[in-house]
C-alpha cells in the first residue's frame, strides 16, 4: 500500500484490468482519489463471512488472499462492462495500519454517501430464480447480511442502493417493496424487517443506536461501538482507534455518554452494564 495523504479526506479505489475469458485470474490496480476531486464510483457493502479460505487476486500485480464472500462479488461485478471503480474495505484500506483505519472508519459514512451506488451483494449462491418468489424473498429475508453492524450506515448513508443475488439487480425500493409485501403477507419477524423502517428515521443519538441494534453481528466486538459512530447525530468527537482494547473502548464509550446532562448516575450504570454486555 502506498500511503494515504493525511492532510485531505482520501481513499483508494479499485479499477477491474481487462481480461477474456471469466476463469482468468482477478487483477485490479488501486488509485488514490480525493473527495474534493468529486470522484465517481461504486460502493460495496457485503458480508466478509467464513474467511478460513483465502482465494487469490492480483492487485498492482501483488498476490492478495480475500475472503469467498469478496471474491464472489469481485467475480460478479468484474463482468459488468465500462464498470465504475469499486470501492471496498478489505482491500481499499490498509487494514494492517492501525492510523489509516482510524482515519478510515471515521469517514465511513462519507464514503457511502458519496459513492454514486451502494452495492448490497448478497452472492451469486443466494436463492435460485427457479424457486418460487415467496421462497426465494424470505430466504433473502433471513440472509447473514441483515444482522451485519456496519450495513447500518451503509444502507443509511447511501444515495442510490443495487441490491445484487444470483444473477440479479435491483433497485433498492424494488426490493424492500416485494420483502414488504411478504413481511405483511406472513406476519413473521425476518432479520431485514427493522431496515424497512431505517431510511425514515434520522437523528439517532449513539445511544439511541447501540440498543436499537444491539443484536448485530461483528467479528471485532470494538465495531459494535464505532460501526455507528458515523451515523450518530451526537459523535464528531467520538474517539475511533483500533489500538485501544474493548474495556478502553468501552470506558471511551461511558465517559462520551456521561458528558451529557439528560443522564443521572442510575442510569448511567445501566447504560454502563448495556454497554459491556456489547462488547
Amino acid at each position: 500500500y502506498q500511503p494515504l495523504n493525511p492532510s485531505a479526506d482520501t481513499i483508494r479505489v479499485l479499477y477491474f484490468e481487462n481480461f477474456k475469458k471469466h476463469s482468468e485470474p482477478i487483477r485490479c490496480r488501486l488509485v488514490h482519489v480525493e473527495f474534493g476531486q468529486r470522484p465517481k464510483y461504486n460502493a460495496l457493502s457485503y458480508t466478509w463471512g467464513d474467511e478460513s479460505t483465502k482465494y487469490d487476486i492480483y492487485v498492482d500485480g501483488q498476490k492478495v488472499q480475500v475472503g469467498f464472500n469478496l471474491f464472489d462479488a469481485l467475480k460478479s461485478l468484474r463482468r459488468r462492462k465500462g464498470g465504475i471503480p469499486i470501492w471496498a474495505d478489505a482491500i481499499c484500506i490498509n487494514q494492517q495500519d492501525i492510523p489509516e483505519r482510524n482515519r478510515q472508519i471515521r469517514i465511513m459514512a462519507h464514503i457511502y454517501a458519496r459513492a454514486v451506488k451502494v452495492l448490497v451483494f448478497l452472492g451469486i449462491q443466494s436463492p435460485s430464480l427457479d424457486m418460487d418468489e415467496e421462497e426465494r424473498y424470505r430466504l433473502l429475508s433471513h440472509h447473514p447480511y441483515w444482522e451485519r453492524v456496519w450495513i447500518v450506515q451503509e444502507i443509511f448513508k447511501a444515495r442510490n442502493i443495487e441490491v445484487c443475488f444470483d444473477s440479479e439487480r435491483l433497485r433498492w425500493k424494488d426490493f424492500i417493496t416485494n420483502l414488504d409485501e411478504l413481511v405483511s403477507r406472513t406476519n413473521k419477524p425476518h432479520k431485514f424487517d427493522r431496515h424497512l423502517r431505517l431510511k425514515y428515521e434520522h437523528n439517532q443519538t449513539l445511544l439511541f443506536l447501540l440498543k436499537a441494534y444491539r443484536s448485530s453481528k461483528c467479528k471485532d466486538p470494538r465495531d459494535k461501538i464505532y460501526g455507528f459512530v458515523g451515523l450518530a447525530s451526537d459523535c464528531h468527537r467520538f474517539p475511533i482507534d483500533y489500538s485501544k482494547t474493548t474495556y478502553e473502548v468501552w470506558k471511551d464509550t461511558v465517559t462520551f455518554i456521561s458528558r451529557q446532562p439528560r443522564y443521572d448516575a442510575w442510569n448511567m450504570a445501566r447504560i454502563g452494564s448495556l454497554i459491556k454486555r456489547l462488547l
